[in-house]
């Protein structure tokens, strides 16, 4: 980012929320901003279904509708950088159907609450949950996307969440 600033390299992205912030308060940079039409990433968080709580279907169905897409990419990614995503493809990817898949995922705090109650778990037994971050320690942007995530099952379940960062290069 520095390097583009400086006329050095023709594209960059920010990759924190200050370098963000930087271009958003910038009428120059801001202008100069846009959503790489040729980036297709989907940010996504996984679950190992093979352990409790997750291999409850009606709990990840719960926590599918504490995901509040829109509001994430408003408050921490800002649409500059992305768009909300409801399927594996990102918007605007060819097949791309996450408008037919958005019913089953869309942020819906009283569906969450009906599935986690048909789950037959609770706050008490699940304890607490670590969303683990995999990235850059510093990809702030990311992390309060996870932050984000975890907030909404704390207030909306009661679930404790705790969200750890984790440096690609050690998880691999």
């Amino acid at each position: 980012f520095q390097a583009y600033q400086a006329g050095q390299i023709d594209s960059a992205g920010p990759t924190n929320a200050a370098e963000l912030e930087t271009i958003l308060n910038d009428n120059d940079l801001s202008a100069q901003a846009a959503t790489d039409p040729g980036d297709f990433r989907t940010d996504y968080f996984f679950f190992d279904v093979r352990k409790e709580p997750y291999s409850n279907v009606k709990f990840r169905q719960a926590l599918a509708h504490l995901l509040d897409r829109e509001s994430i990419i408003k408050a921490v990614i800002k649409p500059v950088l992305g768009r909300p995503a409801y399927s594996m493809l990102a918007p605007g990817y060819p097949a791309a159907n996450g408008e037919a898949l958005k019913k089953y995922s869309e942020y819906n705090v009283e569906e969450a609450k009906k599935l986690f109650a048909e789950s037959g778990l609770d706050a008490a037994t699940i304890g607490k949950l670590v969303i683990v971050n995999r990235g850059e320690a510093t990809d702030s942007l990311r992390m309060g996307m996870s932050q984000a995530f975890a907030d909404s099952i704390k207030q909306n379940l009661g679930i404790e969440v705790e969200v750890q960062a984790l440096v690609q290069k050690e998880f691999m």
